[in-house]
């Protein structure tokens, strides 16, 4: 982006802000915006990086999993990308997962998780428990459940609700609690030089008094022991380190925990936060805080894995944590984590994982089932590598001939892999896989 762009009110601000370092800053604009993917730890390991070749470079120093995209690399059109295996995301927007703690067992909050890498991430980090992933739009939500079921999420529930109609249903509810607030964008100038029309028309104020109110609401929802973290992709005080001062004024039971500088990123006005500047860091603008609600946390059960047989869908299993229940509505079946119940009264967009859909008399296994699964979890399976070229006819939503399945009954349904990781149902027909991969999951 040219920095003479830059509206003269928003170049005062900066200035403001940034001091002897603005020089820096407005260089930093004519570099290339950072381009990361992050390894899905809810299907792979770490020492997974197999995975990658080809496609990512240097580590990010503040997030395990996550690297820079090299140089010309598409990792939207790997096939590694469609088993879910890792998530496209900007390097700076890994540090908010990156830094808040989830214990074994627990109750994580997203609360603002549109379009859904923070959510995979948290769902990457928790052993066992339960993920929350809440955006107030629908038509943002059904982005962030597709990345959800993308990346294999069982244990969830996604709503598209206020903070406040939560809170009166989740009070002091959340072992973790994330809030990647809605801001005025400062720090994504570089990436969205767009950003500025709006924050010329609303500007941080606007953006702080809405913050106040969400951070109270996930304040409230944060059971005792638990762990908040707000973070924005701005640098305004107001909706950084002021927001944070008044909420730990007015909640007292809080308390700030201090986050160690990583990468280039500097603490904030406020000692204890963080401050990534795109001068500074390989990565767009960011401010974390992380705070901790006093008093000590209640024990969570650690649920022990076990194969679930689905009724419909002989030869097929998923796994789960604790005993869950099967239940339906609508035609669709669904699988709840562990004790979990709906809650009337509350816009769901998810109910744990959707299994399929009753059709007349057949029952149709969906895809979120599909990438929820492993290939030991089907009685059937076919694997596909990078140069079988029916992988690419396969995710294109082509029939495929059925190579490889002969002691396989006619009629019955494939889990397809590439490699080892599912990307969704065929059944045999013919001869041929007749393709049940969702359309709107195919390459186009």
């Amino acid at each position: 982006m040219d920095a003479n762009a830059l509206p003269q009110a928003f170049r005062e601000h900066l200035k403001e802000l940034l001091a002897d370092e603005y020089k820096d800053y407005e260089e930093s604009l004519d570099a290339a915006p950072c381009a990361g993917i992050r390894l899905n730890l809810v299907k792979c390991r770490k020492s997974d990086t197999e995975i990658f070749a080809g496609v990512a470079g240097d580590p990010v120093s503040w997030c395990e999993e996550g690297f820079y995209v090299k140089e010309g690399a598409a990792p939207s059109e790997q096939p590694a990308y469609f088993a879910g295996l890792y998530y496209i995301q900007e390097p700076s927007a890994m540090s908010p997962a990156a830094f808040l703690p989830v214990r074994p067992g627990a109750r994580v909050l997203d609360l603002c998780a549109a379009p859904g890498g923070k959510s995979t991430q948290l769902a990457g980090k928790m052993k066992d428990g339960v993920l929350y992933s809440n955006d107030i739009s629908p038509s943002r939500g059904r982005a962030l459940l597709k990345n959800l079921e993308r990346a294999g999420v069982k244990d969830l529930f996604v709503t598209a609700e206020t903070p406040a109609h939560l809170e009166r249903h989740f009070r002091e509810s959340f072992d973790s609690v994330l809030v990647d607030a809605p801001c005025s964008g400062e720090g994504m100038v570089r990436k969205d030089p767009g950003i500025l029309k709006d924050w010329l028309e609303r500007g941080p104020k606007y953006y702080a008094a809405m913050q106040r109110e969400i951070l109270g609401s996930a304040g409230r929802m944060t059971a005792e022991g638990g762990y908040l973290l707000y973070s924005t992709c701005t640098f305004s005080e107001e909706e950084d380190e002021g927001t944070i001062e008044d909420f730990l004024q007015e909640q007292e039971d809080f308390e700030l925990v201090p986050l160690a500088p990583v990468g280039g990123a500097v603490s904030g006005k406020l000692p204890g936060t963080l401050k990534f500047w795109p001068h500074r860091v390989r990565g767009e603008g960011h401010f974390l805080a992380l705070m901790r609600r006093k008093g000590e946390p209640a024990e969570r059960d650690i649920r022990e894995e076990q194969a679930v047989s689905l009724p419909g869908l002989e030869g097929l299993s998923v796994r789960t944590r604790g005993a869950g229940k099967i239940f339906s509505k609508d035609g669709f079946c669904y699988l709840l984590p562990g004790n979990e119940k709906v809650i009337p009264g509350l816009r769901y967009l998810r109910t744990g994982l959707l299994l399929g859909e009753n059709k007349g008399k057949r029952f149709v296994p969906s895809q979120a089932l599909a990438m929820a699964m492993r290939a030991e979890d089907s009685a059937f399976t076919l694997s596909l590598t990078v140069d079988d070229d029916r992988l690419k006819r396969y995710l294109k939503g082509e029939s495929v001939d059925s190579t490889g399945t002969e002691q396989v009954p006619e009629g019955a349904r494939i889990l397809i892999l590439y490699e080892k990781w599912p990307l969704g149902f065929a059944k045999k027909n013919r001869g041929l896989l007749k393709n049940e991969l969702h359309p709107g999951w195919r390459i186009m």
